[in-house]
């Protein structure tokens, strides 16, 4: 049999060798690409970290002898830091660190024909420099933000949920977007809002203003009442609203987001916090309500707010714990145990006034 031999050019092999070193080249560009595009890029990384507002005794403050000291605590490095320190002059030290605008947003007291009110303010955490943002409502109890809105619990005739715009300087109701009267939704007692920053929702609890002030109610002895009922919804910040669960005989002490679909709370058999306390378990989707026989935090006697991102792992909680300590905490509920992040100080008038979950960008 005659062996047949194949013979190729010079120039056929060079060929074929420079159009495989060219698909190599494509083909590790393309994969290099796609390498790129699967990371992250830095201005899309959140990281979570709390907001805390810590009141002290300060004599350079000759109108209150109180200073207002902004922390955050970063949740990945576990760092404490005081962002800025501002003269206490409001009815309430309330106010948040927003990392993503690089700003503090407080309130402050004025002195105009409205008497004594409580406006608005923000903090310029690179000027150094306050600016007053709006001189609409009396007071508040909530500072949430939220990107360029402000999530905020407002007082003027009533304790009302709003939204202020950043950009416009206007602000947004809950009663407007659900055509209610402007006293339908009373919160009482004013339970912080827990926005929750995986779920972005926040709770509200409130009840009826006209039925909070009903002479029947309000007559009487806090252990001889019963309480009017207590409605837990959950809102977005453009306030879409779902009615969760309404207690008709209990009133709600504290309320906070487990996850998506689930709320623990605690409640009082008689109004202002009097008589036997309860903690339940609830299942919105299941419409199921579960007596617990305490909170998932067995050493703290006391819970103000607390926030979990891990469906109750874990808990960032602010209150007093078995060991008479007053401050915020992080408690591992697997482990049972906690660990101060920044505590009151009797020396120094510390004081932990309020405190919120927020997240930046990087």
């Amino acid at each position: 049999m005659t062996k047949r031999v194949y013979k190729i050019s010079f120039w056929a092999f060079i060929t074929v060798i420079l159009v495989s070193l060219i698909i190599l080249v494509l083909f590790n560009s393309c994969a290099s690409v796609s390498q790129k595009d699967a990371k992250p890029t830095l201005s899309t990384v959140k990281h979570k970290y709390l907001s805390i507002t810590y009141d002290t005794n300060d004599s350079t403050v000759s109108a209150t002898g109180k200073m207002m000291n902004f922390y955050t605590y970063d949740l990945d490095t576990k760092q404490l830091t005081n962002r800025a320190q501002i003269p206490f002059g409001s009815q309430y030290a309330l106010g948040a660190v927003s990392l993503d605008n690089n700003k503090v947003y407080y309130t402050k007291r004025e002195v105009n024909d409205q008497g004594y009110p409580d406006y608005l303010y923000e903090y310029n955490l690179n000027t150094k420099e306050s600016k007053l943002l709006e001189s609409e409502n009396r007071a508040y109890n909530d500072i949430v933000p939220i990107g360029n809105k402000l999530l905020v619990s407002a007082i003027e005739g009533g304790n009302n949920p709003a939204v202020f715009n950043l950009d416009t300087k206007k602000f947004s109701y809950l009663y407007e977007k659900n055509g209610y009267a402007e006293d339908k939704y009373f919160s009482s007692p004013p339970i912080p809002f827990g926005y929750n920053v995986n779920t972005k929702k926040f709770l509200y609890v409130y009840v009826d203003k006209k039925q909070s002030y009903d002479t029947n109610y309000r007559k009487g002895e806090p252990g001889d009442k019963t309480p009017i009922p207590h409605h837990i919804n959950l809102m977005d910040i453009d306030f879409n609203n779902q009615e969760v669960y309404t207690f008709q005989t209990e009133e709600v002490q504290f309320a906070t987001q487990i996850s998506d679909d689930k709320i623990i709370c605690t409640t009082t058999e008689h109004p202002f916090g009097v008589g036997k306390k309860k903690a339940y378990l609830l299942d919105i989707k299941k419409q199921e309500l579960k007596e617990l026989s305490s909170l998932p935090m067995p050493k703290m006697t006391s819970v103000f707010n607390s926030y979990t991102i891990d469906e109750g792992e874990t808990f960032y909680v602010a209150g007093m714990d078995k060991d008479k300590r007053r401050g915020v905490f992080y408690y591992n509920t697997k482990t049972d145990t906690v660990e101060p992040i920044l505590l009151d100080n009797n020396e120094t008038g510390g004081h932990v006034v309020n405190f919120t979950m927020l997240e930046y960008i990087e």
